[in-house]
């Protein structure tokens, strides 16, 4: 479901948006109809989130958007293995914050921003901050330079549980509790040049 609304003056934008899936899945590992090679898995996940932007005619130097959002994603995966007495009950839930303003000119774009992200298997909560940058001296030319930065959590995954399925076996997973989360920084630069030849 998604809700947008702009303002009369195209000054303000309002977007609110929720999503949910269920998954339930029987599944078999082994072959001579073993009784030790069947699985179940429920798995439930809701995302919603509201996000707000304001367009300046001027801000500091340059007409810009500026926007702020909120976002909450709620995941409950019960995986059950009968052969081997196994079960995994794993509820994740992550609350985020973020925030970006976007400068812009025919020459000269620049965005920056960032996200704050508190998830409930990390005990600090993480920021992500990115940057990027566009510089066009000329029409057909562009030139531009970007920076992001991104986590993941250490959580089990739905697929990751069959993934050796095709094999007739069974992923046996137990997360450590002294894992950290994953997190990546990212850089790239790129020319772009137009030119058209005739028609």
């Amino acid at each position: 479901l998604r809700w947008n609304y702009f303002s009369p003056n195209s000054r303000h934008f309002v977007n609110l948006y929720t999503s949910a899936q269920g998954i339930g899945r029987d599944s078999y590992y082994g072959t001579g109809k073993d009784p030790n090679a069947y699985g179940e898995t429920k798995d439930f996940t809701l995302v919603a989130g509201a996000q707000y932007s304001y367009v300046f005619e001027k801000c500091l130097f340059l007409p810009a958007q500026f926007t702020v959002g909120f976002e909450y994603s709620y995941n409950d995966l019960n995986d059950h293995s009968m052969g081997f007495s196994r079960t995994i009950e794993q509820t994740v839930r992550t609350a985020g914050l973020y925030l970006q303003n976007e400068w812009q000119s025919e020459k000269v774009n620049f965005v920056i921003g960032g996200r704050l992200d508190k998830h409930n298997m990390i005990k600090n909560p993480v920021f992500s901050p990115r940057a990027n940058i566009r510089y066009s001296p000329i029409e057909s030319l562009g030139l531009r330079l970007s920076y992001s930065s991104g986590y993941r959590a250490p959580q089990a995954y739905n697929e990751d549980l069959h993934i050796d399925a095709l094999n007739h076996t069974v992923s046996l997973i137990q997360l450590s509790e002294n894992l950290e989360p994953e997190k990546s920084h990212s850089m790239s630069a790129s020319v772009d040049y137009y030119h058209n030849f005739g028609k």
